[in-house]
């Protein structure tokens, strides 16, 4: 059997088809509806508010930490079911 020696990188040109293929691949661990519906809505609402993030790795990782440092004032519970949501794509 051939080994695999290298994966190439695909870079996908906007978050939607990225997230299109991410619930692809979530779908094929079963999960459900409900799970895909609060992906598409919580990353949405990350990319409402930080459009011009995608396709610069060192803006996203930016963008990510100040939407969550923007959060200060929710509940303990929103603030975890934001993290809980974006691991999944951007950890």
């Amino acid at each position: 059997m051939a080994r695999l020696l290298k994966i190439r990188e695909k870079r996908i040109s906007d978050w939607k088809a990225c997230l299109k293929d991410f619930e692809v691949f979530k779908l094929a661990q079963g999960v459900c509806e409900t799970t895909l519906k609060d992906y598409r809505w919580h990353l949405g609402r990350f990319f409402n508010e930080f459009p011009d993030v995608w396709g610069d790795n060192e803006e996203l990782r930016w963008a990510v930490i100040k939407y969550f440092a923007n959060g200060n004032n929710l509940a303990p519970a929103t603030h975890n079911i934001r993290i809980y949501y974006a691991k999944f794509v951007f950890i």
